[in-house]
């Protein structure tokens, strides 16, 4: 499996992979990772932070105007976000599956 451009948000507590996941197996760069610590250290170019998602409470996980997603992302040859907004936005592309 290959992660790019993903938002990965984990209860405190819980691991990102379980105990019986396969590293050898996944692969991947430009996610970020949040709430079971620091991004899995076999991973690259990863951010370790809070994804500021415009509100969580009401799942809406649109990007806020502080987050650490925006203009973080590689390509990946995706041209439109879930809402069929045109991908990047911007110059680089934001991590998530909402483009700003």
């Amino acid at each position: 499996m290959r992660l790019r451009n993903n938002i990965i948000v984990q209860p405190g507590g819980q691991a990102y992979l379980s105990e019986n996941s396969h590293p050898e197996l996944i692969a991947g760069e430009h996610n970020l990772w949040f709430g079971a610590g620091p991004a899995p250290a076999f991973l690259v170019a990863n951010i370790s932070a809070d994804p500021r998602f415009a509100d969580l409470s009401n799942f809406d996980f649109r990007l806020s105007d502080d987050s650490p997603a925006l203009d973080a992302g590689v390509d990946t040859g995706l041209r439109w976000d879930i809402v069929g907004a045109r991908r990047p936005a911007h110059a680089v592309l934001d991590l998530g599956a909402f483009e700003r």
